[in-house]
């Protein structure tokens, strides 16, 4: 039994070291697939799923593309959190009295110029994320 076990773990070693004729290595190709599909999944997701695919992707593991899932979970981090400031803003408002004095009125427009400046965060390293997933695409030929 332990005989076919090293066999295996040789094989793996063996798969994750050898180079295609653009000098990379199967487990890049690997890596860099699974982050890039996982970012394209985040990004088609209505809104209301973006929350738990942008805990999966934080849950990928990463080796030579980090920087890629950080970019792109950064990205969506700020999304995300958009969203949250959306939802509060809704909130305060639903609640508004029907003659809603200074304090409740600052509260909602605080909520929405939050909201605001995250999207625009977001807007930006949303390009800069497709910008590195592109490149990593295309040096990985994905």
């Amino acid at each position: 039994m332990s005989v076919g076990l090293v066999g295996c773990r040789g094989g793996q070693e063996r798969a994750s070291k050898e180079r295609d004729e653009n000098g990379v290595s199967h487990a890049l190709r690997t890596e860099g697939a699974r982050l890039s599909r996982a970012i394209d999944q985040l990004r088609a997701a209505d809104n209301d799923r973006k929350a738990a695919l942008l805990e999966r992707l934080a849950a990928e593991p990463c080796e030579e593309l980090c920087s890629l899932k950080e970019v792109c979970g950064g990205a969506y981090r700020e999304h995300v959190a958009a969203l949250d400031a959306i939802r509060t803003a809704r909130s305060l408002t639903a609640e508004l009295s029907a003659e809603p004095g200074d304090e409740e009125q600052a509260r909602v427009a605080a909520q929405l110029e939050e909201a605001q400046r995250r999207l625009e965060t977001a807007r930006e390293r949303s390009g800069e994320c497709l910008d590195e997933q592109g490149a990593v695409k295309l040096r990985l030929r994905l």
